[in-house]
């Protein structure tokens, strides 16, 4: 009871790959710096609505300039500029743009790592796969080697005979030490990816379903986060485009002079000696600037360069989509074929032992067939990983 216990609750600790990712991108720094620079723009927001400073001027009049109730001793001035209407809405709407495309962008490097978890994963199902089989194969070899070892006694087998099958033994004894090696190796990139120890225990089932899933080239455009970003920057050139044409229009200022006035001592004047004050309104107006048209004509540029980009973009992603298409059918086809190979050899192995009792067989015949199977297995092991692989692919390629 107390080994089923600590069975149960490995198993309910065990994580499966979906869980993994989550821890992945959890960790991420990366994904981490990304969402603050993110939450960064709503302070841009308040710097492009901002007015510029407040202008304010001090005057002292030299040589005091006499008026009709008094000499001009002073002058206070202050000033504050307005942009035309709706360019603080259009600066606005240029920093949503910008934010909308580091999300694309934080999107993109999220499916990078998602793909990276997803193929070291299957990389160590792949190794553990191995494994397995060669441990099986080297089982194998050592019980024909322990009964060539009993018909070496018998007369009924020589002794080099017996010396092939201990060398076939250390050669794939060589084989498995270097598949355990890169295993660990494999499971400490696996632990980076996901910020973990290097030695954290992770848990990779012995058998991985899988069916052969149809996916649509047709979105690559609507999903891909590379093609969105491009759109993206696409639209922000039009609105820094229409923003230039808001900054193109005159500028108003608004402000005031006051002026301080002595009285003139000796004589009863009205309004003797009162201060000046004098509102203002004044234009900015672009008139001689090339600046606007420059700017303009460069935005324009911009778009249609993105739009050539994204079309040369998009060609090289249908591309890669159509080969990946291509290599998952292909290892699924041969995947079924490797199980029939195997099923197939398998009957042979058991019909050969059947004739071995009858001195027809000897092990290093049945030792061949078990070969032979072994490579139909480890390639069966290749090819699930080709499909595997190439399934994060097209996920990639046209999954959000």
């Amino acid at each position: 009871m107390f080994c089923l216990f600590l069975l149960f609750s490995f198993l309910g600790k065990a994580q499966t790959l979906d869980e993994y990712i989550q821890i992945a991108v959890d960790n991420n720094y990366g994904l981490q710096s990304e969402s603050l620079e993110i939450e960064n723009f709503e302070n841009k927001k308040e710097q492009v609505r901002s007015l510029k400073d407040t202008k304010i001027d001090f005057g002292y009049f030299v040589s005091e300039p006499e008026t009709r109730v008094g000499s001009q001793r002073a002058k206070v001035g202050v000033g504050q500029e307005f942009p035309w209407f709706g360019t603080f809405k259009a600066r606005e709407e240029i920093v949503n743009s910008q934010k909308e495309e580091k999300k694309i962008l934080q999107n993109l490097s999220k499916k990078e790592l998602i793909s990276q978890v997803q193929l070291s994963y299957y990389n160590l199902y792949k190794i553990q796969s191995e494994i397995e089989t060669y441990k099986e194969y080297i089982q194998n070899i050592s019980l024909y080697e322990e009964l060539s070892l009993k018909a070496v006694e018998t007369n009924n087998m020589k002794l080099t005979d017996v010396y092939k099958i201990q060398i076939k033994k250390e050669d794939f004894l060589n084989m498995l030490a270097k598949k355990e090696q890169l295993l660990v190796l494999e499971k400490r990139i696996f632990n980076k990816l996901l910020q973990r120890n290097q030695q954290d225990t992770i848990v990779i089932p012995t058998k991985i379903e899988f069916k052969n899933r149809i996916f649509n080239g047709k979105l690559l455009e609507e999903n891909n986060p590379i093609i969105l970003n491009i759109e993206q920057q696409k639209q922000t050139a039009s609105k820094n485009e229409f923003l230039t044409t808001k900054e193109n229009k005159p500028k108003i200022q608004i402000g005031m002079d006051y002026i301080f006035v002595d009285e003139i001592k000796g004589m009863q004047i009205t309004d003797n000696g009162k201060d000046v004050f004098m509102p203002k309104v004044s234009l900015t107006i672009p008139i001689l600037s090339k600046n606007y048209k420059a700017k303009k004509q460069q935005y324009q540029v911009t778009q249609d360069a993105l739009d050539l980009k994204k079309k040369e973009q998009l060609k090289a992603l249908e591309i890669a989509y159509r080969k990946a298409e291509t290599a998952y059918q292909n290892a699924y086809l041969d995947m079924q074929t490797e199980l029939k190979k195997i099923s197939k050899m398998k009957e042979i192995i058991e019909v050969s032992l059947t004739s071995l009792s009858t001195g027809d067989v000897d092990y290093l015949d049945i030792l061949s067939l078990e070969e032979e199977n072994l490579k139909y297995e480890l390639k069966y092991t290749e090819k699930e990983y080709e499909f595997f692989k190439n399934e994060v692919i097209l996920q990639f390629l046209t999954e959000k």
